[in-house]
């Protein structure tokens, strides 16, 4: 028989603070935010619901991005051995690393926090820069990508999760891109309606020309761009910037990964996300605090405290707010976030009395089971 989880706090939004105004039309130097208690749209809500059990299916494995990681892996040495033939050079560690960062947050503050979970909204012009930024980041076009975070969302750790890590870290991590998605991700992704991301022209038109884009912004620019500024053999010029692709996609996989297996969970102890330290210190752009963003993926923050955390990206869209490229920020009230953490203390203290009642119960059994016996 089919089984379905609790659903959490399905309920209107309930605006309770709003921080100042402004909007795209204001030049005011004040970011906007609402502060929700809850909110009730299907691809953000704080969800456990468990997909149907499926019959037992036969992985298939893709065999094009098989090898594909193979041929990137295999880039690493031959770019670091050219790299220590020929001495470090800082100005192109720090162009590779630039790159890498400005991926990123076109991944963590487009795909992720705009497009996905509708956090903010932004100008054109903003939309424009984090989609090419994300497509240098190269993990599919904006709508496919958005599409399988909302199912990874809803159906968490079930058949339905595109990258359930109940089945394994390396699945999680990437072993997920190396097969077809289990028959349940189609099926309840089918279940979702997405046209909001389709009403976005930028949307349409990353999605209808990723196959051209993918190699042109992902490789040539970055690699030709190295050549013409710092003199690279266009050969040495291609393994860095695989190196950097290939760097960039480990840390966005962590996310999928150790921050679903290891870690602490302050803001719902009943859900596999984590606040990972590993992940908020490899990359910095605030994607580590995951329980947090589970529990309240409607926030632009993607953390309790924003700004005052390592959390580039929260830094990037309230100065694109101070702008007035960016508007209507959401983010959890202070509220909500208390009640969160207090039903996880709560939690604890009862498993805790639970266990001691159940250690005395037991000392009590193996006493009298002594007695009986002598």
């Amino acid at each position: 028989m089919p089984t379905t989880d609790k659903v959490i706090g399905i309920k209107k939004v309930v605006p309770v603070l709003i921080e100042g105004q402004i909007n795209k039309n204001d030049n005011l130097l004040k970011v906007k935010t609402k502060e929700i208690d809850l909110i009730e749209k299907p691809f953000t809500e704080v969800i456990r619901v468990s997909a149907e059990p499926e019959d037992e299916f036969k992985v298939e494995y893709v065999w094009r991005n098989i090898i594909f990681f193979i041929f990137m892996h295999c880039c690493i040495p031959y770019a670091f051995y050219h790299g220590m033939k020929d001495q470090w050079r800082w100005d192109l560690l720090g162009w590779h690393t630039f790159l890498g960062y400005m991926a990123g947050l076109g991944v963590t503050a487009g795909a992720h926090r705009l497009w996905s979970h509708q956090s903010y909204k932004a100008h054109w012009s903003l939309r424009l820069f984090l989609a090419f930024w994300f497509t240098l980041a190269g993990q599919n076009d904006i709508y496919e990508w958005c599409r399988d975070h909302r199912v990874h969302h809803k159906w968490s750790e079930t058949n339905a999760d595109p990258h359930n890590s109940n089945r394994g870290f390396f699945f999680a991590h990437m072993g997920w891109l190396c097969c077809k998605k289990h028959p349940a991700v189609i099926k309840k992704g089918s279940t979702l309606d997405f046209n909001d991301l389709l009403k976005d022209p930028i949307v349409r038109f990353n999605k209808k020309y990723y196959k051209l884009l993918h190699p042109l912004i992902v490789f040539y620019i970055p690699t030709h761009a190295t050549v013409l500024i710092f003199n690279e053999l266009w050969i040495h010029a291609f393994a860095q910037s695989m190196v950097r692709y290939c760097l960039s996609l480990h840390i966005t996989w962590l996310v999928n990964s150790a921050a679903h297996l290891w870690g602490y969970r302050p803001y719902n102890d009943k859900i596999e996300p984590r606040e990972s330290p590993l992940v908020i210190w490899m990359a910095l752009l605030g994607e580590g605090y995951h329980n947090y963003h589970h529990q309240h993926p409607f926030d632009y923050r993607a953390s309790e405290f924003g700004i005052l955390q390592l959390n580039l990206s929260c830094v990037f869209i309230e100065i694109m707010a101070k702008l007035g490229l960016a508007y209507d920020l959401r983010k959890a009230s202070p509220k909500l976030v208390k009640l969160a953490k207090e039903k996880v203390i709560k939690n604890k203290l009862l498993k805790e009395a639970k266990e001691k009642e159940e250690s005395k119960i037991k000392e009590i059994i193996e006493e009298e089971s002594k007695e009986h016996y002598y």
